[in-house]
């Protein structure tokens, strides 16, 4: 399924070669702005799949000012995305299934989207709330 967020792999600053070998999708969407509690069970079950994770998963947060913030969720603890996700709100917040030191492999990223881009690329795959919280981005590298 094509995604009304195809415009933001040109934002990314990807080489062109790699652009053609992503995908997006639209993985879920949220009429709320964020998941019910109701679906964090799900949610969590479905995340373990698509991101192929066993124990635990990383969340990025990206701040207005370009700083990032990052945590590291156990999956018996799902409860703490839905609380992250409001305080994101406005915002990106990327979910990976591996861990990392971001300060130590992001360089050179002006925006964002690029900020993004880099760690699609280091990970091949990610799950990107959008800033509205309306939808769950599916981004990989094939």
């Amino acid at each position: 399924m094509k995604s009304e967020w195809e415009g933001l792999l040109s934002e990314m600053g990807l080489p062109t070669y790699l652009l053609e070998s992503i995908t997006l999708t639209t993985w879920k969407n949220f009429t709320l702005g964020h998941p019910k509690k109701s679906q964090l069970n799900n949610l969590k079950n479905e995340i373990k799949g698509i991101l192929d994770i066993s124990n635990d998963f990383m969340l990025i947060g990206i701040d207005y000012d370009g700083s990032f913030t990052s945590q590291v969720i156990p999956l018996d603890d799902i409860s703490i995305l839905r609380e992250l996700w409001g305080s994101f709100a406005g915002r990106y917040l990327l979910i990976l299934a591996n861990r990392f030191n971001l300060e130590d492999k992001v360089y050179n990223c002006n925006t964002d989207d690029e900020l993004i881009g880099q760690i699609l690329i280091m990970n091949k795959k990610l799950l990107l709330k959008t800033p509205d919280g309306h939808e769950l981005l599916y981004i990989e590298i094939n």
